[in-house]
């Protein structure tokens, strides 16, 4: 992915609404954590996209994120796209 396709992907010149989310959502982004139960919107919004070499696709039943140089966190959904697992 080129830099300003990847830049387009993160930022938006207009206010993003959250108020279609559910209250789990919004807790899980004014946190920046996820909770089991959150959307997959949720998620990427609270933590940003997965890594792309680790979760090649957003349909992926895994996301992977890196939670410092070492370790890495696995956020596992459920087939309705909700979180069902968090594996640190």
């Amino acid at each position: 992915m080129k830099t300003q396709e990847y830049l387009d992907k993160i930022t938006s010149p207009r206010p993003v609404s959250y108020a279609r989310l559910s209250n789990l959502d919004r807790k899980g982004i004014a946190e920046g954590k996820a909770f089991v139960g959150m959307s997959r919107e949720g998620v990427m919004a609270a933590l940003g996209y997965p890594a792309v070499h680790r979760t090649p696709s957003l349909d992926s039943p895994t996301y992977i994120y890196w939670t410092n140089r070492f370790g890495t966190m696995a956020v596992n959904f459920d087939a309705k796209g909700k979180v069902a697992s968090i594996i640190n």
